[in-house]
């Protein structure tokens, strides 16, 4: 709707506006997050001094470490939430994939496919992992990271993690810089350098798991 030559969004318009802004501004906190906690429990760097340091300082029992984590969860659930309800929504209105895809500017349906289901799975992953992380495991050295590293489960669960996270997290990036029209003209590129930095991380990731299960 135009008035007096500006362009009037109507409600909808603009809470849709707000709920993609949102959820950009929280999946960015997510990844910083993730970059950040995946250097603190890195030996390839540091080595088990490093990661002995790091872990010493997220005492369960301090206020600031429960108010982060509870943070950090709380925003972890709203940005699933969020996503949600901005998918459901607009699949309840179109019911048609391709439609969805031509509005985010996607080439192929598989990477968005690939989006979601990263985003479910880790979803479940992750609320798996808190739980162990801080009501389960008491982990203050690299040690006795390496002991609770032993069970299967608690491996492989991490590993999927991992890889999960980094998928979404590339997945996520690409599409904010495809919204804000960063990614149009040099799309390759972008696309090259993401890949690049993202089998690095993910690669040193898993190495760092490696090391402390066979520390």
């Amino acid at each position: 709707m135009k008035k007096e030559g500006y362009l009037i969004l109507s409600g909808k318009v603009r809470w849709q506006t707000v709920l993609y802004f949102l959820q950009t501004i929280t999946g960015l906190f997510l990844t910083s997050f993730l970059f950040v906690h995946f250097l603190g429990v890195s030996t390839v760097w540091g080595g088990s001094r490093w990661f002995n340091w790091y872990t010493a300082h997220l005492d369960k029992n301090n206020f600031f470490i429960k108010a982060a984590v509870f943070l950090i969860f709380g925003i972890f659930l709203a940005h699933a939430a969020n996503g949600f309800k901005i998918i459901w929504g607009y699949f309840l209105k179109t019911l048609k994939v391709y439609k969805y895809l031509a509005d985010m500017n996607y080439r192929g349906s598989w990477l968005w496919y690939v989006h979601f289901l990263s985003g479910v799975c880790i979803f479940a992953l992750g609320i798996i992992h808190l739980y162990i992380a801080y009501w389960g495991h008491n982990v203050t050295t690299a040690a006795m990271a390496a002991k609770h590293l032993q069970d299967g489960f608690y491996f492989g669960s991490l590993i999927a993690l991992l890889i999960f996270a980094f998928i979404h997290s590339l997945c996520g990036i690409r599409s904010i810089l495809i919204k804000y029209g960063i990614l149009l003209r040099k799309r390759g590129i972008v696309n090259f350098i993401l890949i690049a930095i993202g089998a690095n991380v993910l690669f040193f990731g898993i190495l760092n798991l490696f090391l402390l299960f066979w520390a």
